[in-house]
């Protein structure tokens, strides 16, 4: 908010944010691009599908959400370092948790992984983004404290809530063409984007395919039935696994053939040998 409230319009904020949707799409279709090699099709594909979580971005006056923001930004984090470009990746996830503290398991995610592949320098330029994130976030604490009074508690009940799998799908139908469909398909989808996940061994789907992994765990234990909108942090990813569906199954099916014609084939030698 303050943020758009420098701005000589806050609208210019909408213009800014449907900018920053359009370079989601062409860094996931550039990446993906250059995992298939000569092939468009999945680029094209997620290209297409993105447009149905990045849509909000330019509809009304949703621009406002911190949400919205932060879930573009860790999809450009993912799309930079698909593209080969670390530097960007750290500098457009910490801008997500500026935005919104709930992309902080992103950040830390990915400062994990940079210890994992042993990158010191982008080890160090995580943890010192991270430092002075908290450092922001006590001054917000230390600015904001006082004005909260004793009786201004929001939610009694907590945002431990164990929702479980009905609220993690309500969270994956955080793009414009699930909502006007019935759950079910998003659960589909949702199984769907995981198992592309699941099959999917690259940096670039290991780091998205993490990162959903780690925010679907964390939904099925935090946050209440109107926080639906918390989705809006990982939607654009869910796009990424979705596309990659059908080479998860094809792949699958392949293994499962060849481990039949291995059995058939040492039940043969077996029947011969005992001949």
């Amino acid at each position: 908010m303050w943020m758009l409230g420098k701005l000589p319009d806050p609208a210019l904020g909408k213009g800014l944010l449907g900018l920053l949707a359009l370079a989601v799409m062409l860094l996931s279709f550039e990446s993906l691009a250059r995992e298939q090699g000569h092939g468009i099709g999945r680029p094209v594909a997620c290209a297409l599908l993105l447009s149905g979580p990045l849509m909000p971005c330019v509809l009304g006056d949703l621009f406002v959400s911190p949400m919205l923001w932060a879930g573009v930004f860790v999809a450009l984090s993912i799309g930079a370092y698909g593209v080969g470009r670390p530097g960007w990746g750290v500098a457009m996830g910490l801008l997500a948790v500026f935005f919104r503290e709930l992309a902080l398991p992103y950040c830390v995610l990915a400062a994990v992984l940079a210890w994992w592949n042993n990158r010191p320098k982008e080890l160090a330029a995580w943890t010192a983004g991270l430092a002075g994130w908290v450092l922001f976030f006590a001054w917000h604490w230390l600015e904001v404290t006082p004005l909260i009074g004793a009786e201004a508690r929001a939610h009694h009940e907590g945002w431990v809530q164990f929702g479980g799998a009905p609220f993690v799908i309500s969270t994956v139908q955080m793009t414009a063409y699930l909502l006007l469909l019935p759950q079910w398909v998003t659960a589909l989808y949702f199984m769907a984007a995981m198992l592309g996940f699941a099959g999917w061994h690259t940096p670039l789907g290991e780091r998205a395919g993490l990162t959903v992994c780690l925010f679907v765990l964390a939904f099925a234990f935090v946050g209440q039935e109107f926080n639906q909108y918390w989705g809006s942090l990982v939607a654009p990813l869910f796009c990424l696994g979705v596309v990659r569906f059908p080479a998860s199954v094809r792949d699958l099916w392949k293994a499962a053939a060849l481990t039949s014609r291995q059995h058939k084939a040492e039940r043969m030698m077996l029947r011969e040998a005992s001949d």
